[in-house]
This record gives C-alpha cells, sequence and structure tokens, in this order.
C-alpha cells in the first residue's frame, strides 16, 4: 500500500484543462498516475469555472484558486477562522 499524500500540479496545467486536447491529455495522465498510487491529486492555479468543471469531471480531488477565493497575508487568515470560530460556538 501507498501513503495516501496530495500531489499539485502547476498552474500552467490546470490554465490549459479547458483550452487544448494535449494539455487536457497531460492532465488525465497525471489524475490517472496519481490515483494509481492512492494519492489525492490537487490543481491549483483554478482561476475559470470550466477549469473547475473539466477537473471535477475528470476526477481532481482538490482544486485551488482566485475562482474560490483571493491570497489572503496570515493575519487576515487568523481573524477570518477566529470570527468563524465564534460564529461556530454560538450555533451549537
Amino acid at each position: 500500500m501507498w501513503p495516501r499524500a496530495p500531489r499539485r500540479r502547476s498552474r500552467a496545467l490546470a490554465s490549459a484543462g479547458s483550452k487544448a486536447p494535449p494539455q487536457a491529455a497531460t492532465l488525465d495522465s497525471m489524475l490517472t498516475l496519481g490515483h494509481a498510487f492512492n494519492l489525492s491529486v490537487s490543481a491549483k492555479g483554478v482561476e475559470h469555472p470550466a477549469q473547475a468543471r473539466w477537473l471535477r469531471a475528470n476526477g481532481c480531488d482538490e482544486v485551488q484558486g482566485w475562482l474560490y477565493g483571493k491570497p489572503i497575508r496570515a493575519s487576515e487568515l487568523e481573524q477570518l477562522a477566529a470570527v468563524s470560530s465564534v460564529a461556530i460556538r454560538e450555533r451549537a
């Protein structure tokens, strides 16, 4: 058994996913290979809904990029986590 560990792919490849067949074939091969080794495959740099749809339809486990949120500073993340934590406790 292989340990389950995340694998990431380059932004350029994720960007190409919705455009050209040669890049789509590369992405599909990477997804297949990652899953063959029982790895969770993550794509970064997803900026357009078409890219996310293609990746989801082809079995990508996780995606990240501007489509879902802009990069933030660590201090902003801490504030967001604190507010979210309070909101969760209030609902419980």
